[in-house]
C-alpha cells in the first residue's frame, strides 16, 4: 500500500501517527506533499516542524511543481505510484504490479489552494482518495452557510472520495447526509511526548531547562496587586512548583492548605473564540471558601488579556498569567497542575486535551470541542455546555469535592493515553480503517 498525504503544511498533529505508518505491515511507502514546511506564526512560537523532515521511512515533497506532483502520481518521482490509463469509478484504487493500492489523503477538498489543486490533478489517476478534515468552522458562519458552500464547491467531488476522516464525532451525520458512497470515520489529532521546540533544545544544550523566555510572568492577586518576577527565576520557580510557596508565605497560610488546592490551567491563545473569560466567571460563581481551594494558571497571550486580567482582579482565587511560553516549556508548566480547562466556543479538535491527558491531567472542556470524545471515560474528565459559566462552575465545584480521586487518577490517565491516543495507537486506528473496504 502506498500512502500519499497532501497537506497545507507538515502537520505537527498528524505527523505523530504518520511517522509510524512506514513500519506497519502492508505499507510500502509514505509520502507527504506540502507547499511549505510550516506557517510563519507557528515558527515564531518555536514549532520545530523541520525536524519531522528527518522522519525515517517518510518521504517529503516541499513546494513541488506540477510536473513533480505528476511524477509522484506516475510513479517516476518519490515512490512507485503507477498510473492507470482509465479513471477508476468503482473504488478499487490504483494497483501496481505488486498489488499495492495507492491512497491519496487530502487535507480538505477546497480548504487550501494547493491541496485543492492536487486533489483535482489526482482525478486523472486510478487511485483511492480520502479526506482528512476538521468539522465546519461554525464559530463565524452557521452550519447552513457551510452547507450552501459545500453544495456549490465540494459536492461535485464526493463521488471521487472513498473515505472522509472527520475530527470528533459531532458532524458525522452532516457528512453522511451528502453521500452514501463515502465512508465517514471519526478521527483525531494526536501529539507525542517529544516536543519539537527549538528553544527547549537550545536550552537543554546550554544546560538548563528554561528555554529562550522573553515573557515576564504576572501574578494577579485578589487584592488587585500585580507581582512581577524576573524571567529566568520565575520560570524555574514555576516549573519546580515554588510559586505557590511564595504566595502562601505572603498570605501567611503555610503549605498545608496549599496541598489541598486544585490547580487548574488553561493553555492557548487569549482570543474571543477560546472564551477564557468563561473560566474566570465560573470561578467567581464559587463560594469564597471554594475559591480559596482553587488556583488558576493561564498560559498564552492575545487580544483578551487585559479583559481577563481585570476579571482576575475580582477573584479570591490566585490567577497566574504566564504569557506566551516556548513550546518545550509548556509540558513542564502543565505538569504542575491537576486539571486542564478548555472553554472554547469552537475548537475543531483541541490537541491540548491530548497533551493534558498524556501528562495525567484531568480535563474539563466545552461541548463545542472535538476532543470531548476523549472524555467518555469519567476518570478522564468532564464536558460542560459551551459558554455556560454556571455549568462550568458546577464542574469546578465537582472537582473540588473529589480532589484526592483526581490526583490519584494521574497514572490511570497516562496509561489510558498510551493505549488510545499516542501516535502509534492512532496509526493503528487509521490503517485499520484504510484497509477496511
Amino acid at each position: 500500500m502506498n500512502l500519499l498525504f497532501f497537506q497545507n503544511i507538515i502537520s505537527p498533529h498528524q505527523m505523530p501517527y504518520i511517522q509510524h505508518l512506514p513500519k506497519m505491515e502492508g505499507v510500502e511507502q509514505v509520502v507527504v506533499i506540502v507547499p511549505e514546511v510550516n506557517l510563519e506564526e507557528r515558527d515564531s512560537l518555536g514549532w520545530n516542524t523541520e525536524k519531522w523532515l528527518q522522519t525515517e521511512g517518510v518521504q517529503f515533497l516541499v513546494a513541488p511543481t506540477e510536473e513533480e506532483v505528476e511524477r509522484v502520481f506516475n510513479g517516476n518521482g518519490n515512490g512507485n505510484v503507477n498510473q492507470n490509463e482509465n479513471q477508476n469509478q468503482n473504488g478499487n484504487g490504483n494497483v501496481n504490479g505488486n498489488g499495492n493500492v495507492t491512497w491519496c489523503l487530502f487535507s480538505g477538498i477546497n480548504a487550501f489552494p494547493e491541496v485543492a489543486k492536487w486533489f483535482r490533478m489526482s482525478l486523472k489517476y486510478n487511485v483511492r482518495r480520502g479526506v482528512i478534515t476538521e468539522p465546519p468552522y461554525v464559530y463565524d458562519h452557521p452550519l447552513w452557510q457551510h452547507a450552501i458552500r459545500f453544495a456549490l464547491k465540494d459536492w461535485r467531488y464526493v463521488k471521487y472520495i472513498d473515505k472522509i476522516f472527520v475530527m470528533g464525532e459531532d458532524y458525522l451525520n452532516y457528512y453522511r447526509f451528502w453521500s452514501k458512497r463515502w465512508e465517514v470515520i471519526p478521527f483525531m489529532y494526536c501529539t507525542e511526548g517529544n516536543v519539537l521546540c527549538k528553544q527547549s533544545e537550545q536550552a537543554r544544550a546550554n544546560g538548563n531547562g528554561n528555554g529562550n523566555v522573553n515573557e515576564t510572568l504576572t501574578l494577579r492577586k485578589a487584592t488587585g496587586r500585580r507581582t512581577k518576577f524576573g524571567n529566568d527565576t520565575a520560570l524555574r520557580n514555576v516549573a519546580c512548583g515554588y510559586y505557590e510557596n511564595q504566595n502562601q508565605k505572603e498570605n501567611g497560610n503555610g503549605n498545608e492548605n496549599q496541598r489541598e488546592r486544585v490547580r487548574v490551567v488553561y493553555v492557548g491563545s487569549l482570543s474571543h473564540r477560546k472564551n477564557v473569560g468563561c473560566l474566570l466567571k465560573a470561578a467567581m460563581l464559587l463560594s469564597k471558601e471554594e475559591q480559596e481551594q482553587l488556583e488558576i494558571g493561564i498560559v498564552g497571550d492575545g487580544d483578551e488579556r487585559e479583559v481577563l486580567e481585570r476579571l482576575a482582579d475580582g477573584l479570591v482565587t490566585p490567577v497566574q498569567f504566564y504569557g506566551t511560553q516556548p513550546m518545550g516549556m509548556i509540558p513542564d508548566i502543565m505538569e504542575q497542575y491537576d486539571v486542564l480547562v478548555l472553554p472554547s466556543l469552537h475548537d475543531g479538535w483541541g490537541a491540548v486535551v491530548n497533551e493534558a491527558l498524556m501528562l495525567g491531567l484531568y480535563v474539563i472542556c466545552s461541548d463545542h470541542c472535538g476532543a470531548k470524545m476523549l472524555l467518555k471515560e469519567q476518570s478522564n474528565g468532564l464536558v460542560f455546555e459551551s459558554n455556560d459559566s454556571l455549568d462550568l462552575s458546577n464542574k469546578l465545584g465537582e472537582c473540588l469535592t473529589k480532589t484526592e480521586i483526581i490526583k490519584k487518577g494521574l497514572q490511570e490517565r497516562i496509561s489510558w493515553s498510551r493505549e488510545h491516543i499516542t501516535g502509534k495507537a492512532v496509526a493503528d486506528y487509521f490503517l485499520s480503517n484504510i484497509q477496511c473496504n
